[in-house]
């Protein structure tokens, strides 16, 4: 299943940023960031059933496991 996401773009520094609205609608599933490589990224939740989602980056996508269905969060995503 897919995830619903919503992205804001900006630059902070010589990275590109993106700001990810996220609502997971399963226990894992995948956020495509817009960015060809992630470099680093911080979690915001909104309204979160799952303590400590896990996260992992490869290449411009964040693969999000351990999550609850109807998990929001915001991403703040940094990259390339």
């Amino acid at each position: 299943m897919a995830y619903t996401v919503a992205t804001e773009k900006t630059v902070f520094g010589n990275l590109r940023t993106h700001i990810c609205e996220v609502t997971a609608d399963a226990a894992s599933g995948e956020v495509a960031t817009g960015l060809t490589l992630v470099k680093g990224y911080a979690l915001a939740p909104v309204s979160m059933a799952t303590a400590a989602p896990l996260m992992k980056a490869s290449g411009g996508t964040i693969t999000v496991s351990n999550a609850a269905g109807g998990d929001h969060f915001y991403l703040t995503v940094y990259g390339v």
